[in-house]
């Protein structure tokens, strides 16, 4: 039912990108003028990413985990994605968020000498990527933007988890709360832009980062390429996006990969 619905939705994407490039004959230029003036980019914008990463202990591979996009979505109980710009003649200030809630039920049993164990948990976890940094445009033509970016990005994470036991045919009951949090914040470089197709209003969008250095993250990236249509005040766009993040704490490394396709509409002022 999911990837009918993920079918159904790019289907739709499609036709209506096509319908708007019908029926404006007209292109508009997807390339943005740099003036003395101020601009303004707000973009709400929905990620199914899924995530995958392994955990290594002495340089030993020891868990590899993988939850499907199709996994997320299912235990997605609130998430909220934005990205908005300020540009000033070339100087400007850019600015990132996602924040999602996961949530997750399960429940086990376990029998041994004629006993039975049953274990109910209940699975909290936040995570929020926020990405703040500096700009300048580098390049501004006809056929392609390109701005330059130096900033930090702040991971957080963090999770709880209920466990609640009975043994059957007992007058046992036990529970315990488990409590984890992981923040890191890393300096990054990069540049962003968009690239025009010929002298039609559609655009390849593009983005690249690349940092780390602080006690807990050892390397972090983050790529995004798509394709765009854009009109005279919103530009459409859908790309897909990855971010990496590389951890160590002593003797335990990890690697975490979240990745999957977007959808963006920028609202330009």
């Amino acid at each position: 039912m999911i990837h009918t619905r993920k079918n159904l939705a790019a289907k739709l994407l499609a036709t209506a990108l096509l319908s708007v490039s019908t029926v404006h004959a007209e292109s508009v230029n997807p390339i943005p003028t740099v003036t003395d003036g101020y601009r303004f980019l707000v973009t709400p914008y929905l990620w199914a990413a899924g995530i995958s990463g392994n955990v290594d202990y002495d340089n030993t591979q020891r868990v590899h985990s993988h939850i499907s996009s199709d996994k997320v979505l299912q235990n997605l109980s609130a998430a909220a994605m934005l990205d908005g710009e300020i540009h000033y003649g070339r100087w400007g200030l850019m600015g990132n968020g996602a924040f999602a809630k996961l949530s997750h039920k399960g429940s086990s049993s376990h029998v041994k000498e004629g006993l039975s164990l049953n274990v109910d948990s209940n699975t909290d976890a936040w995570l929020g990527v926020y990405t703040v940094a500096g700009t300048y445009t580098a390049y501004a033509g006809q056929s392609l933007y390109l701005d330059a970016l130096a900033g930090v990005r702040f991971l957080n994470l963090n999770s709880k988890i209920q466990l609640d036991a009975s043994i059957v045919n007992t007058p046992y009951q036990g529970d315990k709360t488990l409590y984890s949090s992981l923040h890191t914040s890393d300096a990054i470089a990069g540049v962003k832009g968009r690239f025009r197709l010929g002298e039609s209003s559609w655009y390849v969008p593009f983005y690249l980062d690349a940092g780390g250095g602080s006690a807990t993250a050892k390397f972090t990236s983050q790529q995004a390429l798509g394709i765009g249509y854009a009109l005279k005040e919103v530009d459409l766009a859908l790309y897909y996006n990855n971010l990496y993040y590389s951890l160590s704490n002593g003797h335990v490394s990890s690697y975490v990969n979240m990745t999957g396709p977007a959808l963006a509409a920028t609202f330009k002022f």
